[in-house]
């Protein structure tokens, strides 16, 4: 096929993507997503099922691409029929306008989300890898993504120390989360490429695994900050640290690739993320919303790095005895036991706070 053509029809797919999206943001806003998520789901399944049998039976990618652009203006129609059902009186004022303050205000505040947004996007050196750790980090996600409407309500009251509670307890699940999913996935993954998927000429040092895992890591903590900023509008506040980030990137990996080679690239990806956004984007947050001391949370924070640096190491360490000939007996007893071990930590670590404290305390109990 015309290369030239398949570019364009992916461009269009693109673009085809926001068609009468902007309605789905009223089910958003209402605590009624997964109206949304349902109709998605419906129609991703049956796109699969159609270009599935198109590309096997008639093997042609032009087709299958078409297929995929028509079954997104479908998916983005029924959405927008269903938000005017739902949101019937909004038709009731078709020629209502903004003020300019108001259209000035949310253009200023979509230039500093752009922007967090372009600087956001990186393509992965490792493509197997990145594609299985974005996919962790995709379905991880979709937990804390289903708070972001309750948090906005949450916003709307103007409540600051509620916001606080609610912040610190979503950061604490989100921590255990990935820092768990950080620490399986640098056990198991290459068990998981080079015995169970693609072989061992795939197979990529383990230094570069620590690393993607640690971006994983930082990427995810990272989300529940964003979560927190933009529902609380606070986009113009540091709006130029994405921009940063990405110079420190670019520039580190020139410069650690000309030094140490691949592994350069990764130190500079990781880097560039504590360096600026893993400490910036909460005390933004503590700076703006909360009107409180950030030091607390910074010790935890601290805490959380040190909970994955040490599980990692133990559970590495403890795997390395542990190997069989068989690589889903690898893949699955190494995973355990990094789940075991990281948990544990990360109960003795925090045993007096938040959800930790309450499995210290289902542990105890369940002892004596």
């Amino acid at each position: 096929e015309d290369i030239r053509l398949i570019f364009l029809l992916y461009v269009f797919n693109s673009a085809s993507s926001y068609l009468l999206i902007y309605k789905s943001s009223l089910l958003v806003a209402s605590q009624q997503g997964y109206y949304q998520s349902l109709i998605n789901s419906g129609t991703h399944i049956a796109k699969a099922v159609v270009q599935t049998i198109l590309i096997i039976e008639l093997k042609n990618f032009i087709l299958f691409l078409i297929i995929e652009i028509l079954f997104n203006v479908l998916n983005n129609i029924v959405v927008s029929y269903f938000a005017d059902r739902c949101f019937y009186m909004i038709r009731k004022y078709p020629y209502e306008s903004l003020s300019k303050d108001r259209i000035f205000g949310i253009l200023k505040n979509v230039k500093a989300l752009s922007i967090y947004r372009i600087c956001g996007v990186m393509v992965g050196y490792v493509s197997n890898y990145t594609l299985v750790i974005q996919q962790i980090y995709t379905f991880t996600l979709q937990f804390f993504n289903a708070a972001t409407a309750s948090i906005g309500n949450l916003a709307a009251s103007k409540d600051k120390h509620r916001q606080e509670t609610v912040f610190e307890t979503l950061f604490c699940y989100g921590a255990l989360f990935f820092c768990i999913f950080a620490v399986v996935l640098f056990n198991v993954l290459n068990d998981f490429i080079v015995d169970i998927w693609l072989g061992k000429q795939y197979k990529i040092s383990i230094t570069i695994v620590a690393l993607l895992c640690s971006d994983l890591y930082l990427k995810g903590l990272a989300s529940i900050f964003g979560t927190f900023r933009n529902a609380n509008g606070l986009f113009r506040q540091g709006q130029y640290r994405p921009i940063i980030m990405v110079v420190l990137n670019i520039v580190g990996a020139f410069i650690l690739y000309k030094i140490i080679g691949i592994e350069g690239i990764f130190v500079a990806l990781v880097a560039s993320r504590l360096i600026t956004q893993t400490w910036f984007d909460p005390l933004i947050l503590y700076r703006h919303l909360f009107k409180t001391s950030y030091l607390s949370f910074l010790r935890n924070l601290i805490r959380w790095f040190l909970c994955l640096l040490i599980s990692a190491a133990l559970s590495w360490h403890i795997n390395s005895f542990i190997q069989f000939d068989n690589g889903y007996k690898n893949f699955i007893i190494h995973g355990l036991i990094s789940v075991v071990i990281t948990i544990l930590l990360a109960i003795i670590i925090f045993r007096k706070e938040g959800i930790i404290a309450r499995l210290y305390q289902i542990l105890h109990n369940s002892r004596n």
